[in-house]
Formats: structure tokens, C-alpha cells, sequence
């Protein structure tokens, strides 16, 4: 009894002195890909954890590949071929960028999450602090990566590699199935081809799709009222309404801060010292607002008048999923190819497509 009730003690202080360390936004445990730690010479004292170039070049590189659209497996393939690897020195698999990316250590982040031994951070963030050492990627870019990988509706497994825009996507208007891509013989050539998945009951050429498909998305991307009319607000109670008291309470703080710098009661010093936490805290707390408001597809490809040239840069994993978003009954219908109205001759695609939309009659 004795033993235990030492031991029992041993593990209150050990867990009183973590909490106290990540109130502090100071590191704990391994030291994280990316980043070693100095310690004082003398009395072996943590100094400071900071980044480490190589690695951190390489954390730096994947969120800004994921925000780009790039798949995991995609980044898994390029980092292999260049030979990157773990400080075990094993190939970087997908789940394992994933979780690298989903840590918020790397946006200057602490967050204290006693029993957590996979080092994953899928749930709420709403007490994280600022971490005692740099970030190596901005609040905005974490943000949107970690809304991209944790998305409801972010699929991760599927037929093949997503190499054509529409396949899975558009469907047959006869038989309701999915369209999928068919490479039959036309003469001497082989032509690239969508067809009913199930029954083949409709083909259509793939490249007149396809751009008859871009076409209408990105005129609808370029409109001004896109990015209003999409956003669609999270039901109440979850992280959003978290999010937007903190941001309420910080704005608050700030006003105060200034407020009592113009008054006088309190010194330039301080102002100068306290402000600028502060005004970082407001803006990662706007951009995660904006984030949780925003379909995760947008964030590769936003809208607006220069539209096009995001979405010819863009990777086709990328394309596809804003395609998935668009071409769903709530936005601009569910594509619907239909037989071709002189059956043996080439038709224009939109002659063939319907876009039926929620509670509405198909339109052409």
C-alpha cells in the first residue's frame, strides 16, 4: 500500500510538471522531425529546440505540396525517387505524411494531450498555446492542409490513380451508373473514351467531355458571389463556435490593450512586449474561421477572375476533387451524360449533358 500510494504520487507530479511544461508552450518528449534542441553545456539544461535545415526543408515541402492538391501517395512516390528519407532512414509512407502533417508543433503550436502516445492531433485544437520555439510553416498554410487531410468528405482509398477528371464523377442518365474511362479502337486508333461503367450504355469522348466540363465549372469559378455562395456554416457547438469565442475574447483583449495604451495605464514597454502575441493570436484565429467556413476543395484551386491559370496549375488529384464538389446536385448538378440524340455520330457535349440538381428538373 505504501508503494502504491508513493508511486500514485510520483505520477501526479510527473503529470502536474507536463501540464505545467506545455502551459509554458515549451517541448516535451522526442525531439520532432524537423527541429533539434540545444542544451547548455554546464548544466544540461534544454537552451532551445530550433530548426533543423535539412528536415525542416522537407516538412516545409509537404505542406506546400498537400496545399497544392498533390496526393499523399503522390508526395510518398517523389520523396522515394529522391531518395528522402526518415532519421531511421525508412521510405516516408503516406499515413506517415499525413500524421507529419497533421501536427501542429510545425505552426508553432503546443498542445497538451496526456495519454496521447501516437503523436496524431485529429480533435479540436481550441487549447493550444504558442510553442516556445519557431514555426516552420505559417497558421494559414497548417490550417488549411490539416481542413484539406481531415475533410468528411476527402476520400482515401479508390480505383486506380484519379488520372481523368470525370471518371467517378459524371454518371450515366440512362442507368445511373458511374462513368469510367475505356481506351476502345476507332480504325487504327485508340481514343480515349467515358463509358457506363456497368451497362456501357452511353460513350462519350473523354477530351470533348472534359472540356466541355472545365469550361462550365470555371465560369462559375470566376464569378464574384462564388466564394459567398459556397461556404456553408458548420452546425453550432462545434469547433467553429469554439473558435469564434476565442476570436471574440482575443479582439476583446486587444481593444483593451490599446485602449489602456492610449490612457496611459500601461507602459510603451509593455504595449510594445504584449501586442504583437496578441495580434498573431487574432489573425490565426480569423484564418482558421475562414477555413472551417470554406469547402476544403477551394483552398487548391480559390475562385475568382484569374481561375483558370490556378486550375491549369494545378495537379489533377486537385482538379478532381473541386470536380466532385461542383458537379453534385447542391452546386451546379450532377453531370449526366445522355445517348447521342444521332446514334453513330459524334455529338457535342453539350448536347448530351444534363445537370440535374436537388428538388429540380435536369437542365442542359
Amino acid at each position: 500500500m505504501d508503494s502504491e500510494a508513493d508511486s500514485a504520487k510520483k505520477s501526479d507530479a510527473i503529470l502536474r510538471a507536463a501540464a505545467a511544461t506545455a502551459a509554458r508552450g515549451e517541448p516535451h518528449g522526442r525531439i520532432p522531425f524537423g527541429y533539434r534542441r540545444r542544451y547548455d553545456p554546464v548544466t544540461r539544461r534544454l537552451v532551445a529546440q530550433e530548426p533543423e535545415p535539412a528536415e525542416a526543408a522537407v516538412v516545409r515541402e509537404l505542406f506546400q505540396w498537400l496545399r497544392a492538391g498533390h496526393s499523399l501517395k503522390a508526395i510518398e512516390r517523389d520523396f522515394g525517387a529522391r531518395g528522402i528519407r526518415t532519421r531511421t532512414g525508412k521510405v516516408f509512407e503516406a499515413q506517415h505524411l499525413r500524421d507529419v502533417a497533421l501536427r501542429p508543433i510545425y505552426a508553432g503550436l503546443r498542445v497538451h494531450s496526456p495519454g496521447n502516445r501516437t503523436g496524431r492531433y485529429r480533435g479540436s485544437l481550441a487549447g493550444a498555446v504558442e510553442a516556445a520555439w519557431p514555426a516552420l510553416v505559417d497558421r494559414e498554410t497548417f490550417f488549411t492542409v490539416r481542413n484539406l487531410l481531415l475533410a468528411p468528405e476527402r476520400r482515401t482509398s479508390r480505383p486506380g490513380r484519379g488520372k481523368h477528371l470525370l471518371s467517378l464523377i459524371a454518371v450515366c442518365d440512362v442507368c445511373g451508373g458511374w462513368l469510367t474511362v475505356g481506351y476502345p479502337i476507332r480504325g487504327e486508333t485508340r481514343r480515349r473514351e467515358y463509358q457506363c461503367r456497368d451497362r456501357t450504355c452511353v460513350r462519350i469522348g473523354a477530351d470533348d467531355l472534359d472540356a466541355y466540363a472545365e469550361q462550365v465549372m470555371l465560369a462559375y469559378l470566376a464569378r464574384d458571389d462564388v466564394i459567398e455562395g459556397l461556404r456553408a456554416e458548420p452546425e453550432d457547438g462545434g469547433e467553429l463556435a469554439t473558435v469564434r469565442a476565442d476570436l471574440a475574447a482575443a479582439r476583446a483583449e486587444l481593444a483593451s490593450l490599446r485602449k489602456a495604451g492610449r490612457e496611459g495605464r500601461v507602459s510603451v514597454g509593455t504595449l510594445v512586449q504584449v501586442e504583437p502575441g496578441l495580434v498573431t493570436r487574432v489573425e490565426s484565429l480569423e484564418a482558421r474561421e475562414r477555413e472551417l467556413v470554406t469547402p476544403p476543395a477551394l483552398a487548391m484551386v480559390p475562385p475568382g477572375k484569374d481561375v483558370r491559370r490556378r486550375w491549369q496549375a494545378a495537379p489533377m488529384s486537385a482538379r478532381r476533387q473541386v470536380s466532385r464538389m461542383l458537379c453534385s446536385p447542391a452546386i451546379l448538378g450532377q453531370l449526366r451524360v445522355t445517348r447521342s440524340p444521332s446514334p453513330g455520330h459524334r455529338a457535342d457535349p453539350g448536347d448530351r449533358v444534363v445537370w440535374q440538381r436537388d428538388g429540380s428538373t435536369p437542365a442542359r
